[in-house]
């Protein structure tokens, strides 16, 4: 057991126990010689502890708590977004285009149209579109960047909305909104031109690439940087995987389930090389003896 804290025994540190619970630190408070002690595993958690006690002496812990009784729903997502503002940004600007496929497959909406990665015509039971290239020499260089804000049905927006706020969060936590928010403006046209390399056309969409992006970026973040806050749990990282294998053999077309794998593919790699050349490795700290008897 490494001590992180040492404070006297009139010191509340429940307000840092949640913080830290929040972020899923193992830790254990406990009193020793008239003395409060906080104990986690190893050193490498005494940043994030560091972190959360220079909060508590600054009076802020209390509204960064989120379970905060009382709050109600609406206060809950507004705490939410005063903790994670650019994940709750990339949510809501995901839920507001949404209406984009409500016509289809009968038409293509103006919006649909505005977001596909090239500008797109239906001709009868056809659609005409023009290449990548000629939509970027006019201009529309948001078309690299807007199709990851499509989807195509509840179950599609629920899964990416889901993993792109669980992996979002512990970036944004862990090295900041303006980091989150250049990884995803990197990995977003990485799995577009990826998914349009392979010529099947423009019709398609999704968050999930930059998700698998994101994915790639912890998977080399956590083992480099050894922060708790940026390592996912093995056995999630191993069913993610199997399904991005999985989805690629094309299984799932018989279900009638068209998967840009190719941006899943783009975004992971993407996310991967990033980690690589943006992450320092920092050698972990060998080793407590006692490491039992924690709770997060």
């Amino acid at each position: 057991m490494y001590i992180a804290l040492e404070v006297d025994a009139s010191v509340d540190l429940r307000p840092l126990s949640a913080w830290l619970h929040a972020r899923g630190v193992p830790h254990r408070i406990f009193e020793a010689s008239g003395r409060l002690r906080l104990g986690v595993p190893d050193e490498r958690f005494q940043a994030v502890v560091d972190e959360g006690w220079a909060a508590q002496s600054r009076g802020e812990l209390p509204t960064a708590v989120s379970a905060t009784p009382g709050r109600g729903f609406a206060g809950g997502v507004i705490a939410l977004a005063e903790r994670y503002p650019l994940c709750m940004v990339l949510v809501v600007l995901t839920l507001a285009c949404y209406p984009a496929t409500a016509s289809l497959p009968e038409s293509l909406s103006p919006m649909l149209r505005a977001l596909l990665i090239v500008p797109t015509e239906q001709v009868g039971q056809f659609i005409q579109f023009t290449s990548l290239r000629t939509a970027l020499e006019n201009g529309q260089v948001w078309r690299l960047w807007s199709p990851a804000l499509l989807h195509f049905g509840v179950m599609h927006l629920a899964f990416n909305l889901l993993w792109l706020w669980e992996f979002g969060r512990r970036i944004e936590e862990a090295q900041g909104r303006y980091h989150l928010l250049l990884l995803v403006l990197l990995l977003a046209p990485v799995a577009n031109v990826a998914q349009w390399l392979v010529g099947e056309g423009p019709m398609f969409g999704g968050m999930s690439g930059v998700v698998y992006g994101l994915l790639g970026y912890l998977i080399i973040a956590g083992r480099r940087s050894n922060d708790p806050r940026l390592q996912l749990p093995p056995a999630l990282i191993v069913i993610l995987v199997l399904f991005l294998v999985l989805f690629s053999t094309g299984v799932t077309t018989a279900f009638g389930l068209h998967i840009a794998n190719a941006a899943h593919w783009g975004g992971f790699v993407g996310g991967i090389i990033w980690a690589l050349l943006r992450v320092p490795k920092v050698e972990a700290p060998p080793p407590n003896a006692d490491d039992s008897d924690w709770r997060a």
